[in-house]
């Protein structure tokens, strides 16, 4: 069995609970990513997705009141998690079975280690499937 480490991203952009919604949607943008985690003094304390995001920016314009609206505010306060030792299987059948798209892994005390990803587990089975060289102009 492989385990979550070899797969998960660890160089992680977070968010704080007291960050505006601006600043979230600023580095989702930036970074070219879908979820943050929100951690307090590097101990995981919520979600934050782009579907948060949704829930309120179709009805206002950016430099609106809701610009000061914190991700706390927003954010799943209990997330799913996983610890560093859950094996592939386990971390695609809890994606599987939800709404979402990312799990924060931790470690004792909820200390945020990394977070994998639906987007994370299809590259990982991409690379498990042999590929002829006819094949190989398939890709993007």
């Amino acid at each position: 069995m492989f385990s979550i480490d070899a797969i998960m991203s660890t160089d992680l952009i977070t968010v704080r609970p007291s960050d505006t919604l601006e600043h979230a949607r600023a580095l989702m943008h930036t970074n070219r990513i879908h979820h943050l985690p929100v951690v307090d003094a590097g101990v995981l304390v919520g979600i934050f997705s782009a579907s948060d995001l949704f829930k309120l920016y179709p009805f206002h314009k950016p430099g609106a009141a809701s610009d000061n609206i914190k991700v706390g505010q927003l954010m799943d306060p209990e997330p799913i998690t996983v610890d560093i030792f859950a094996d592939l299987i386990d971390v695609a059948r809890i994606l599987n079975s939800g709404s979402f798209h990312a799990l924060p892994v931790v470690e004792a005390g909820n200390a945020l280690v990394g977070i994998v990803t639906t987007t994370d587990l299809i590259n990982h089975l991409l690379m498990q499937i042999p590929r002829t060289a006819a094949e190989s102009h398939l890709t993007a």
